[in-house]
Formats: structure tokens, sequence, C-alpha cells
């Protein structure tokens, strides 16, 4: 906290978390006005970015207690009201639901031998001249051995040694 404060993620009644960085004065002042703790924006120990960061381990537990007395959906409702700057920490639930995520195909669905349709992580970065795809699953190990070793140049026999000896 020697940098910004407040800045940290900070957990909300419900198990959740809520990331912000409130370094700026004005950040700050919407964070403040956000908590409907705008005193804070005059308080001498919190007043100017010097101060915050001389007084950023109070500051930080200010902060964290307002999270801990809203839920995920009540505390971002209360920060974007006022335009402050912040974000929920996603889990892997979130995710596969959030609209962004599904507009990008960053978790697409691929069909597995063993399993069916699985979801699994997408192509990122997207490039528009090379978007690249996923065309399966990874199959099981070593199924691509010979091809893979083949297009080294190694014939049957050396990949037969390499069986042997462990290495795939």
């Amino acid at each position: 906290m020697d940098e910004d404060s407040p800045r940290n993620a900070y957990a909300t009644s419900d198990g959740r978390y809520v990331a912000i960085s409130a370094g700026s004065q004005r950040v700050f002042e919407r964070l403040a006005n956000a908590m409907g703790q705008p005193e804070l924006n005059t308080d001498p120990r919190f007043c100017s970015t010097k101060a915050r960061i001389d007084n950023a381990a109070e500051l930080d537990e200010i902060v964290a207690n307002w999270f801990r007395g809203q839920t995920l959906i009540e505390a971002m409702a209360q920060l974007e009201g006022a335009d402050a700057i912040a974000g929920p920490l996603y889990d892997i639930r979130d995710i596969v639901k959030d609209p962004h995520y599904l507009a990008r195909e960053d978790i697409v669905e691929v069909t597995d031998d063993d399993l069916g349709t699985v979801r699994m992580h997408g192509v990122i970065p997207k490039f528009s001249r090379t978007p690249g795809a996923i065309r399966r699953s990874g199959g099981d190990r070593g199924n691509d051995n010979n091809s893979f070793f083949g297009d080294l140049g190694m014939d049957s026999s050396e990949l037969q040694a390499l069986r042997r000896e462990g290495v795939i």
C-alpha cells in the first residue's frame, strides 16, 4: 500500500470480492461518495494522495468494513452509481455466464472422445487474419507422438526406442 491507497480486493458479505484502485483524488472522492462517507474526502488523514498513503492501513480497514456490509450486487450498484472505478473478481461460474466472455468466445465448447462436449478456454488473443481455432480437446497422452516425432524426421525404430526408455 505504498503507491496508491486504497487499492485492494475487498470481501463482500456474500463471500465475493471487489477490486478497487482509488489512488487519485478524484477517484477516491467517488469511492467515498459511493460508500456514503463523503466526510472521508475532507478528513485530514485521507484528503490527499500522500495522506492516504501515510494512513493506508487505517483507510484500508474503513473500506474493508464498508464492503463487509454489502453484497457484491449492492456494492457494485453503489460504486457504479457514483462512477467509482471497481470490478468484481470473477470465478469460473461468473466467466461462463458473462456476456462479454461469451461474445468473445473466450470459453468454447469442444467435443472430447471420452467426455462428450466440454467447455474450455478459447483462443486468446484473437487476430483478424489468423484467428486461431480449437479443433479438439487434446486427446489421450501420447496420441500425437507418431505424427509429431515423425515430422521431426524420426522413424518407427527411433520412436520404439523412446517408448522403451520411457521418454514418450
